[in-house]
């Protein structure tokens, strides 16, 4: 039994540890306003850092430099530098420490503290103080217990204590990289979807000419779908998705394909800006997780529905006859659909009154 649960959580999860996000500084001037990560976990965002309203930019190369630093023995809330941890595709990081490669000229700053957008950056995370040196110093805000976050993480790195406003300082001049964030990143992978949705119809909306309305049941089981990707043509054939390959969202139909992405209990979507007497094809696929752990459900019987829009009042059609706002002439079976749309509406309204 123990071997079973331990191979369930390995399934379910993906997990890595080391150095989850970085930054080397070697290729700048010194003196740009931001700088981009160069290392990241594939379940993290690239990060970028800045620095806080107090200090300014200052160049020395291979170093994200700044002066103007509190010469104050306690921190000044506008002289930081500051970067963010962000989780994508479902992720959590826990972040065990923070090492940090820097230098400071003869007057920067010699004290420093680590704190956090947790709790609006009032308490201190870890400090650590360097003599008056101006050669390279490697430190580590070490010990930290940030665990299961599932939400962006911005970090400061306060630095007071200069000998003179016009000390710099910054993180750089390090061979290798000069900010590492080291922790661990876990994906919760859930599994593909038991089942497909059911009921799942169009029918023109409101215009008439230019919408398609969409509903359906969702998906029942023991393993739900996040949610519902629907594709979109004119053609009726479709190419089922790939799993691992997010699709891009495109809303826009009126170019004759489109793709978009629906929640789990959502169970309604709408296509605007059509053309005119226009036959337009769906089909919905139930997928779990996200990103690159994306997993859809295409064994089994997908479901298609399909519509066409009413023609434009007072278009000459052929030539020959004149078209009514009340005719529809698309030679579909359009108002029986609309008419069975329309019920199964209003008896899921009576449903969630009863409820």
């Amino acid at each position: 039994m123990k071997r079973f649960l331990l191979f369930i959580f390995l399934f379910s999860s993906q997990i890595t540890f080391g150095q989850i996000l970085t930054f080397d500084f070697a290729s700048l001037a010194g003196n740009e306003v931001t700088a981009n990560s160069n290392s990241n976990d594939a379940n993290l965002s690239s990060s970028t850092i800045s620095r806080g309203a107090g200090v300014n930019a200052s160049n020395n190369g291979g170093r994200f430099n700044s002066n103007s630093w509190t010469t104050a023995g306690s921190i000044n809330t506008s002289d930081y530098i500051e970067f963010t941890v962000t989780p994508i595709n479902s992720a959590q990081f826990d972040i065990t420490s923070i090492d940090i490669n820097h230098q400071r000229s003869g007057s920067g700053p010699k004290a420093f503290a680590l704190r956090s957008s947790t709790d609006n950056y009032s308490a201190d995370l870890g400090t650590f103080t360097i003599s008056d040196v101006t050669s390279t110093q490697s430190n580590s805000f070490s010990s930290l217990s940030i665990t299961n976050q599932t939400t962006a993480l911005t970090f400061r790195i306060y630095a007071y204590n200069a000998e003179g406003g016009a000390g710099t300082w910054g993180p750089g001049d390090f061979s290798g990289n000069d900010i590492i964030v080291n922790g661990s990143v876990t994906t919760s992978v859930n599994p593909e979807p038991d089942n497909h949705p059911t009921n799942f119809l169009a029918a023109t909306g409101s215009p008439s000419t230019s919408v398609i309305d969409l509903i359906w049941d969702d998906a029942t089981g023991t393993n739900l779908p996040d949610g519902y990707l629907i594709l979109a043509n004119t053609t009726g054939t479709f190419t089922d998705p790939v799993d691992g390959t997010d699709t891009a969202e495109d809303t826009d139909l009126s170019d004759g394909s489109a793709s978009i992405e629906v929640a789990q209990g959502v169970q309604s979507a709408s296509f605007t800006g059509l053309i005119a007497s226009t036959q337009y094809f769906f089909k919905i696929f139930p997928y779990a997780n996200t990103g690159s752990n994306i997993d859809f459900k295409t064994d089994g019987t997908p479901e298609t529905a399909d519509a066409t829009t009413d023609a434009e009042c007072g278009i000459t059609a052929l030539g020959s006859e004149t078209i009514s706002c009340t005719s529809n002439t698309s030679g579909s079976n359009n108002d029986f659909v609309t008419i069975i749309f329309l019920i199964l509406v209003l008896m899921r309204m009576q449903l969630w009154l009863f409820w």
